[in-house]
């Protein structure tokens, strides 16, 4: 539709009369599809749609807004906001949008925004709390939006402990402080999880991180070649060394004080999963206190359709399944790769082989672990490739990403790899903490010494993690804890 036509229709559906939620979407999604609505204020600074301006419009209207979102009606005089009528007349006559237009709209948008102050699942109910915004979260509850407008999806922004630096040119939702909005397409569907409650992190903050490599080497799986060009990974027949090895390693952590567990990519199993469920379990009972999560590494699963899955297992203190995250894109294993892992896969018919397993449908797990964490687990490939699930993750605002991989010799610091260049995109935006735990599968003696091998944080603001081991009687790292200096 032309941006004239499309303004005199907003107009016409803002004198009919809309609620605060509807004029928001609708307000959010014609400057999102309009070629200058988003940026075209750039140029006047940043503060022409924050501050002093922004702040009196908030004040002015906070109480109708939140008369619209309790009694489910219409906002009285909506026209009149931030002079959003008489903007959209402009916009109508002239088919094209200023950046004044565009200052002033933005100043609608938030000046709506304000009014879900309170909104985040998160925030405590009280005897006086709004209903509307009671009957907004029930929704969440439910694992739905807030709202919904063709594909854009409206969620409760988390109330970040650090924010990243606001650019304005990567989303409209970053002007916004209370809601962020998701457009959602074919290839990705989100799959929201309100879980704080069952969290018993002080605070949901994240501070003591366990590493745990469970593996030493990639003889303690099995690695099967399948079909022409594919190939699968299992833990062995009996697993009970590594599950003897991944206990161990979980005391040790409760001992320090590890509020947070992984373990990395393809080192598990059903087995595995169900030895650490039933030990965390038991281990209050032992004296020991156990983390508050743990992801419990990921493995060749099938689905309800019997398709091939690479699938991560996250579990509570008490070893209680949250929920899983199924990898969203096929490794390559190179030949070239094969043969700097020990030929894993046999030193006959060596080819590039691809990962078996189904990634479609491709869907996300966004969890809230409290109002100020939102986090994604994102295996290995998952975490370098940009699509479908890239854009959307910094659209949601998530705060931490946990990534388990099964990764080779990776450089000595200060030099850079993958790993780096992929967090260094979320630290950029949304200004996400990456977590990331490696497993000793590809790792051959010289590279099995050193934290940078198994474990990295990367953060905006930088987080400073210091390590520590646990190793066995030939040196090898059964577990690492990085303390960090400051909070997820």
């Amino acid at each position: 539709m032309p941006l004239a036509e499309a303004a005199v229709a907003l107009r016409e559906e803002f004198d009919r009369g809309a609620t605060a939620e509807r004029a928001f979407v609708l307000l959010y999604a014609f400057l999102d599809e309009s070629p200058n609505g988003r940026f075209g204020w750039a140029p006047l600074g940043h503060r022409s749609v924050t501050g002093v301006s922004s702040d009196r419009h908030i004040h002015a209207w906070k109480d109708a807004l939140r008369r619209s979102i309790d009694d489910e009606t219409p906002v009285a005089g909506l026209l009149e906001l931030c002079g959003v009528g008489e903007v959209l007349n402009a916009v109508a006559a002239a088919g094209r949008m200023s950046a004044e237009n565009s200052r002033d709209l933005v100043l609608t948008l938030r000046t709506l925004d304000s009014a879900f102050l309170g909104v985040h699942s998160a925030d405590t109910l009280s005897s006086d709390d709004s209903p509307g915004l009671a009957r907004l979260r029930s929704r969440l509850w439910r694992g739905e939006p807030l709202m919904r407008h063709g594909d854009l999806n409206v969620f409760p922004r988390p109330s970040r402990h650090m924010f990243p630096e606001v650019r304005g040119q990567s989303s409209l939702s970053e002007l916004l402080d209370f809601l962020t909005v998701v457009r959602t397409g074919p290839n990705l569907s989100l799959d929201y999880q309100p879980l704080f409650d069952t969290l018993a992190s002080e605070g949901g903050e994240f501070r003591r991180i366990g590493i745990i490599p469970a593996i030493h080497s990639a003889g303690e799986l099995v690695w099967s070649k399948v079909g022409e060009d594919r190939y699968s990974i299992a833990e062995t027949e009996p697993a009970d060394l590594v599950a003897s090895r991944v206990c161990l390693a979980l005391n040790w952590l409760a001992e320090q004080g590890a509020d947070l567990v992984l373990l990395p990519e393809l080192v598990s199993g059903p087995r595995l999963v169900a030895a650490i469920a039933g030990h965390l379990g038991r281990m209050q009972g032992q004296g020991l206190t156990p983390p508050a999560m743990v992801l419990a590494g990921t493995y060749m699963a099938q689905d309800e359709y019997g398709h091939p899955r690479n699938r991560a297992v996250l579990l509570d203190s008490d070893g209680v399944e949250l929920w899983t995250q199924d990898k969203l894109h096929a490794y390559r294993f190179t030949a070239d790769e094969q043969g700097r892992a020990g030929h894993p896969l046999g030193k006959d018919d060596v080819q590039d082989r691809d990962e078996q397993i189904a990634v479609e449908p491709r869907t996300i797990v966004v969890a809230d672990l409290s109002a100020a964490m939102r986090v994604v687990v994102l295996t290995c490939e998952d975490f370098i490739q940009d699509r479908p699930h890239r854009a959307t993750l910094a659209d949601i605002d998530i705060t931490a990403l946990w990534v388990p991989v099964m990764s080779g010799p990776r450089p000595a610091p200060p030099a850079q790899g993958w790993i780096n260049d992929a967090a260094m995109h979320y630290v950029r935006h949304p200004g996400a903490t990456s977590v990331v735990a490696n497993s000793g599968a590809l790792l051959d003696a010289a590279h099995r010494s050193d934290h940078w091998q198994y474990s990295e944080v990367r953060a905006s603001p930088r987080t400073v993690p210091r390590w520590e081991a646990l190793k066995d009687e030939q040196g090898l790292p059964i577990a690492w804890l990085g303390v960090l200096d400051r909070a997820m």
